[in-house]
């Protein structure tokens, strides 16, 4: 669900589209839209058909790049794993881990990589960020791959970070 991946909370998505309706629309909504329940069984079918639009997509694909990233939020870690072709991106998910070791890592991105028919053989290359335990995780997939990976590190997070102090400072200083 689009409202969903914006952060809007489950319960706040009926709301907010009858906000939405209302203000672009000289229309009224009556009435809860949409339920909970509806809102998951079609969060659910949409899951089932962008990994089947993915298992088509993948299906021959060679040398691709598996990009990963973790996070913790409230309390509970994430890991959100992508492929990428030479012409196209596709988010594989984003799941709750156990905890961060490389372990639950390669866990992780294995079972993701495996729901869409994947080999690992076919991945070439992989994408995240400095952490230390994306080493250990890119030499674990190398083991269970069986031949050596590419790895590349993005340098954003430390700019990002500079950008952000240095914005609060700057605006601190007017």
């Amino acid at each position: 669900m689009y409202l969903q991946e914006l952060g809007v909370a489950e319960g706040s998505v009926g709301p907010a589209i009858q906000r939405i309706v209302e203000t672009v629309t000289p229309c009224q909504l009556e009435g809860a839209l949409p339920s909970k329940s509806t809102q998951q069984r079609v969060a659910s079918e949409m899951k089932s058909i962008a990994k089947q639009h993915m298992r088509c997509e993948l299906k021959e694909a060679k040398d691709l790049t598996l990009k990963y990233d973790g996070t913790t939020k409230t309390g509970r870690h994430l890991v959100e794993v992508q492929l990428a072709t030479k012409e196209n991106t596709y988010t594989l998910g984003i799941e709750g881990t156990a905890g961060g070791t490389a372990m639950d890592y390669v866990n992780c991105i294995d079972e993701m990589v495996k729901e869409v028919d994947v080999d690992l053989n076919n991945i070439s290359n992989t994408m995240t960020d400095r952490c230390v335990t994306n080493n250990a995780v890119d030499r674990q997939l190398e083991e269970l791959a069986g031949h050596n990976i590419n790895s590349f590190r993005c340098a954003m997070h430390p700019l990002d970070t500079i950008h952000r102090q240095t914005e609060k400072k700057l605006r601190n200083t007017n």
